[in-house]
C-alpha cells in the first residue's frame, strides 16, 4: 500500500504532460477555467476511446452515460434517480425519456431482425 501511495505521489508531483494521469489545471493555475476543462476533458477522451473530433461531448456527458448505463444494466428507475440525486423519479423519467424509448425501440427491432 505505501509502495502504490508513493507511485501515485510521484506522478502527481511530475510536472502536467500530454501524457499525465491525473486531470489537472496547468502549472502556476489553481483551478481550471470552464474553457480550460472542457478542452481537457475532449483531450483526454480522445487518448482514451480514439475518437479524433470529441467536440460534442463534455465532461457532463460522462453522467448522461453513467445513468444510460446504470438503466440497462438494472432497469430500475428509482436506483438511478437516487444515484443521481433527482428531487423525484418523474425528474428522471423526463430528462431520460427519449434514451430509454431508444433502447425499446432498438429491442423492438432486434425481434424482427
Amino acid at each position: 500500500a505505501v509502495g502504490e501511495y508513493l507511485e501515485y505521489k510521484r506522478l502527481w508531483d511530475e510536472p502536467t504532460t500530454n501524457n499525465a494521469p491525473f486531470l489537472r489545471p496547468p502549472s502556476g493555475q489553481g483551478y481550471y477555467s470552464r474553457s480550460g476543462l472542457y478542452a481537457a476533458f475532449r483531450r483526454v477522451l480522445s487518448l482514451c476511446t480514439g475518437i479524433e473530433k470529441p467536440e460534442r461531448f463534455h465532461p457532463h456527458s460522462t453522467r448522461h452515460a453513467f445513468s444510460s448505463h446504470l438503466y440497462e444494466a438494472t432497469k430500475d428507475i428509482k436506483l438511478v434517480s437516487e444515484l443521481l440525486g433527482h428531487s423525484s423519479v418523474e425528474v428522471t423519467a423526463q430528462m431520460y425519456i427519449s434514451i430509454f424509448a431508444s433502447q425499446k425501440i432498438e429491442a423492438v427491432q432486434k425481434l424482427y431482425l
